[in-house]
């Protein structure tokens, strides 16, 4: 899976809360971006080293490696880790 190319850093530069709302007026697209900022250089299984994933319909942060199934969030490891409220409003 293949993300659009992100740079760390300059997105946050002068970010508001009405500027991510605006930027990410989807899940989806705030799905993408942090998937983006997770694997800046393609999906990569942190259990197998598998290059391929699919996005969960029923759990939409969810990626799945096609190799091992082993399953990973965009959010594991930050501030919205375990969260189950919406990524935006």
């Amino acid at each position: 899976m293949t993300f659009s190319g992100v740079r760390h850093g300059q997105e946050n530069k002068g970010s508001s809360l009405i500027a991510f709302q605006q930027r990410f007026a989807t899940e989806q697209a705030c799905i993408v971006h942090l998937a983006a900022l997770r694997w800046p250089d393609g999906y990569n299984c942190q259990k197998c080293g598998g290059d391929k994933a699919y996005q969960l319909k029923v759990e939409p942060r969810v990626f799945m490696c096609s190799r091992c199934n082993f399953q990973e969030s965009v959010t594991a490891g930050t501030l919205l880790h375990r969260t189950k409220l919406p990524l935006v409003k």
